[in-house]
């Protein structure tokens, strides 16, 4: 079905142009349609809704950005390049917060996230010390800081982003008390 996924897409392009001239609760069916220039019978066809519109594009875009940040083997530039994304993409994240599937989403990309960081830690030794329940609490605390100051404090700019994650790394290096980028 390429057909359908191009016009899927289109769709979803139209929704992310319209996102950055008015707020989503100003954008209606109709002015996705205008924008990409196909009818609101081809919408419903796709989507049952905006919002089911906002999960498509976000859901895929994450799917990209993970993708493209967890293939990272430093933790600071994958943190880096992840606050980046979503701090380009606040208006589009706060937008579809208001959806059901959010949370969903959120957790898919907190996983993501999860098994990134412990296969990084386990690889350089960190766990030798820990049972593997302290080393699962260990990087679930990591994950919730890292998914709190992404979702839950809006980023200002670049220099904002690149000092949080530095903050952050500084804080994880203090606490488990050597470099989490050093192999030992």
């Amino acid at each position: 079905m390429p057909y359908s996924n191009a016009t899927k897409q289109a769709f979803a392009d139209a929704l992310r142009k319209l996102l950055e001239q008015k707020p989503f609760a100003k954008i209606s069916v109709s002015h996705i349609c205008e924008e990409c220039g196909m009818n609101r019978k081809s919408f419903y066809y796709h989507f049952k809704d905006i919002y089911d519109l906002m999960e498509y594009r976000m859901e895929r875009e994450m799917k990209r950005v993970m993708e493209e940040t967890m293939s990272q083997p430093d933790p600071e530039k994958a943190l880096a390049q992840l606050y980046m994304y979503i701090m380009e993409n606040q208006k589009h994240i706060r937008a579809l917060s208001e959806s059901a599937q959010f949370m969903a989403l959120r957790r898919q990309m907190g996983e993501k996230v999860y098994q990134y960081f412990y296969n990084h830690l386990e690889r350089i030794g960190m766990f030798k010390k820990l049972t593997m329940p302290e080393a699962a609490m260990a990087v679930q605390i990591i994950i919730f800081s890292v998914m709190g100051v992404a979702f839950d404090a809006p980023f200002k700019d670049e220099a904002d982003v690149k000092e949080r994650v530095a903050t952050f790394m500084s804080v994880i290096r203090k606490c488990i008390g050597c470099d989490p980028m050093q192999v030992r």
